[in-house]
This record gives C-alpha cells, structure tokens and sequence, in this order.
C-alpha cells in the first residue's frame, strides 16, 4: 500500500524498476548481497560475510542464531499462551548466553572477520528493546 504509513520491520529486497519484492528473508537477502553479482554494483572493498574457510562454522552459528534468537523473539511475541512464552523466552535468554560466552573472547561471532553471522546477529539485537 503506498499510502502505508506504520512502523515496519520486516526487511524486503526491492526490485525498483519492476515495483516488486525480490525477497524477504533476511538470511537469504544477506547472502545475495554478498554475491558476486551485487560486488560488481558496490563496495570492491566490502567484506566476504561467508568466507569458504568459515562456511562450517557460520552455517552453525547461523543455524545457533535462528532457533534460539531471530526466530524465538518473534515466538515470544506472538505466543498464544504463557508456557509457549517461556518456552521462547528461555531459548532467548540461552542463546543470549551463548553469544555473551563466545563474544567474551572475540570481537567477532565467527572467525576474526566480520560475517553473516554477525549481521544476522545484529539485526535482532538492534531492534531487541523496542520491538520485543
């Protein structure tokens, strides 16, 4: 609707000269702008967000990040009882957990570079306190 005018924050890769969305999950629309189609559109500099040498260990931190934060606040969120609430509630705070544990030694969830992980981490921290 283009006359919309309320909070959104879903993500959605748009297709401006069809007027159409592409895509709309983040995990995907983070590995296409990490293809080597959009590096000949942007930054040649830009970081790898999924470096070979990684691929093991983001995938499994991703899969980490998935089930028991991206996915477990919009859970909470949407619970339709107070036990499916603290079900989520408590992979939250588990996955919290994990993060603080593996970020206390590193600057970086994965490797010593910036990668997928960590932006599919940030997406939902940035948003943690006013959208959940």
């Amino acid at each position: 609707d283009p006359k919309f005018t309320g909070r959104v924050t879903v993500p959605i890769l748009w297709d401006a000269k069809d007027s159409k969305i592409v895509n709309n999950e983040s995990a995907d629309i983070v590995r296409i702008f990490n293809s080597p189609a959009f590096s000949k559109l942007g930054n040649t500099e830009a970081p790898d967000l999924y470096p070979a040498a990684l691929s093991a260990e983001i995938d499994e931190v991703n899969q980490r990040l998935h089930d028991g934060f991206n996915n477990a606040v919009y859970r909470c969120g949407f619970a339709g009882s107070a036990e499916a609430f603290q079900n989520a509630r408590k992979q939250v705070c588990e996955t919290m957990g994990y993060l603080e544990e593996r970020l206390s030694s590193r600057r970086y969830l994965c490797g010593d570079q910036l990668t997928e992980s960590d932006v599919r981490c940030f997406t939902t921290l940035v948003r943690f306190d006013s959208a959940y």
